[in-house]
């Protein structure tokens, strides 16, 4: 848990108060989620909410037909994908079209090149996804969700701070973390950052704390347990080269999130061999351009 000195605090409104300049969700895409919240919303309605937009109606088709969603046959309308795939798996699209220009930008200070960001973004996801499902976590598509989110702050750290950035890598440089780094410099990390913007944002508690709590899933308050898959997922997509930049290979993986989940250090290779081949098995979610 972060304790902000004063002066963070100060640093960290000043940003928040510019975050305004950064578009959130846009308005189609939380009206859409909006109608997956109500339990009375017909797969028509959010359909029409959808097809306002034409290019998000695109990336949504587009999405719908990657293998990695599990049909075989072409979706070829938005309602169709909306029966078919169901309400969870649509949510998760709806983020991922949405987020994809946030994420798909260089980040400078990370050393994460165009793209890499929204690649390592989607790795953690289908990671996250792939583990929920080893440790039979009761609903996998939140985890793929939060996976996307998780380094939301790190966009908004290399937009607003980027004249600290040679402190934070003379410090990273020196052995520390970038986390670490981030926090001697700043007074708070881009996981803290990202979690206080998710709140601006009005996104849900479980994704707030998984953007929050990513590097230190044990000070997670309700969703320890999606927290956990996050933070490991995070970590083997970092293992395998998946979005590295420069705080990748100083990653610190929490022990306590595998007893958390009940993974032993044995079945760690295993789970890292079978999180990797879904990288491989579905990188058409990276290319959405």
């Amino acid at each position: 848990m972060i304790d902000l000195s004063q002066k963070a605090q100060e640093y960290m409104k000043q940003i928040l108060d510019r975050v305004s300049d950064i578009p959130p969700l846009p308005h189609i895409v939380i009206e859409a989620l909006n109608v997956i919240k109500d339990p009375k919303s017909t797969a028509v309605n959010l359909a029409n909410i959808i097809s306002q937009d034409q290019a998000l109606t695109a990336r949504v088709l587009r999405l719908s037909n990657a293998a990695y969603f599990g049909y075989a046959r072409r979706i070829k309308t938005v309602t169709e994908a909306i029966v078919i795939l169901g309400f969870g798996v649509v949510e998760n699209i709806l983020y991922a079209a949405a987020l994809h220009a946030h994420l798909s930008k260089e980040v400078e200070g990370y050393e994460l090149q165009k793209g890499a960001l929204w690649e390592h973004s989607m790795s953690v996801a289908i990671g996250a996804k792939t583990l929920a499902k080893l440790v039979k976590y009761p609903k996998p598509e939140e985890p793929f969700t939060a996976g996307i989110l998780h380094d939301i702050g790190k966009t908004i750290i290399g937009k607003f701070v980027q004249k600290e950035f040679q402190t934070i890598n003379e410090l990273v440089e020196e052995g520390k973390t970038f986390q670490e780094a981030e926090i001697a410099v700043l007074g708070f990390d881009h996981a803290y950052l990202g979690g206080k913007v998710a709140e601006k944002w009005n996104l849900p508690t479980m994704l707030i704390e998984a953007i929050s709590y990513h590097h230190n899933p044990m000070d997670a308050k309700e969703y320890l347990d999606i927290v956990c898959i996050v933070h490991i997922a995070d970590a083997v997509a970092l293992m395998s080269g998946q979005g590295i930049g420069a705080d990748g290979l100083l990653y610190r993986l929490e022990p306590k999130a595998m007893e958390v989940l009940n993974i032993k250090e044995e079945h760690l290779e295993s789970i890292y061999t079978q999180v990797v081949q879904a990288f491989i098995d579905h990188r058409q979610l990276l290319e959405l351009d």
